[in-house]
């Protein structure tokens, strides 16, 4: 398992699906995807997805049943930003730094990439110590 960690719109999905149809053997989990997918069966049963902490649970089960699933194929991760909102889940991925692999570019041009986004509370988020750790251990 190889995980793809890197700010908000850094460009990690972008590279990912350029690169990937060069390896058919390789299996694809797109965090963001996942987590769009679960809210909205959530929403739809008239339940509440909760915040940071139950994103990442969603999060972990997802890349355990696809560790679970894969049999010999490898799996690359495409890591949503906001997987790195929890103390957990930042844990996680320093932990697995090993096996990571980090796409950044310099604040200024991820931050043209979000249009009206506050550049202050990007960079808190995007940029903070705790995530520049998660992308330099990777």
């Amino acid at each position: 398992m190889i995980l793809v960690v890197g700010p908000s719109r850094g460009g990690k999905t972008t590279l990912l699906k350029g690169a990937l149809a060069d390896f058919p053997n390789l299996i694809l989990l797109d965090l963001d995807a996942e987590e769009n997918h679960a809210v909205a069966a959530i929403r739809a049963s008239g339940g509440d997805p909760d915040g940071w902490e139950a994103r990442w649970q969603r999060n972990r089960g997802a890349i355990a049943k696809a560790e679970a699933s894969s049999g010999t194929n490898n799996i690359i991760v495409d890591v949503g930003a906001g997987s790195l909102q929890t103390p957990e889940g930042r844990a996680f991925f320093l932990g697995h730094g090993g096996s990571a692999i980090a796409v950044v570019a310099p604040f200024e041009v991820v931050l043209a990439r979000h249009g009206s986004r506050d550049p202050e509370e990007f960079r808190r988020t995007e940029y903070s110590l705790e995530r520049e750790a998660v992308y330099a251990a990777a």
